[in-house]
């Protein structure tokens, strides 16, 4: 039984020293027949990690962010995460930031869109500041839905919504 012990005492230490943290986004993209809407939820420490270009170990959980802070992850998020229809980026329009506790869910509308059969989606969010992170998206169009995974290796996908 001691041996037992023991071995579980070693393989938990072993478990626990090559542990490294887990980044990771979670985007919802709703394809309207004249509009997109997107939501990205994010931790508060990747994000601020992100806008302020450091990979700072602090724990910023439970902290809302300033509007400052808001109005620099607005700009990042919409230099980092594209949508393309036929070579023309769409612009993304802020609609609003949400804490809870724990994440931020941002959401964003694109507008000028109208019966799409498909689009080049660019998801760059936080590969520059993680060298392991990973970026995972739900596309809903109507009945259909699908969900794909960016990383830094493959951060660019043609959807088709047929």
């Amino acid at each position: 039984m001691r041996k037992i012990f023991t071995f579980l005492i070693f393989a938990c230490a072993a478990v626990f020293t090559n542990a490294h943290e887990l980044h990771f986004s979670i985007t919802n993209i709703d394809v309207y027949p004249d509009s997109i809407g997107i939501a990205i939820r994010i931790t508060t420490n990747d994000l601020l990690a992100a806008i302020n270009k450091t990979q700072d170990n602090q724990i910023h959980t439970e902290v809302e962010l300033t509007e400052s802070q808001i109005t620099k992850s607005q700009h990042y998020f919409i230099s980092h995460f594209f949508i393309s229809v036929n070579s023309e980026k769409l612009n993304l329009l802020f609609n609003s930031a949400k804490f809870d506790g724990i994440n931020y869910w941002f959401y964003f509308k694109v507008t000028e869109v109208k019966n799409i059969e498909s689009f080049v989606l660019t998801n760059k969010l936080f590969i520059e500041t993680f060298n392991n992170q990973k970026n995972l998206v739900t596309i809903k169009c109507g009945v259909k839905e699908a969900g794909f995974n960016f990383t830094v290796e493959e951060f660019e996908k043609t959807i088709s919504l047929k």
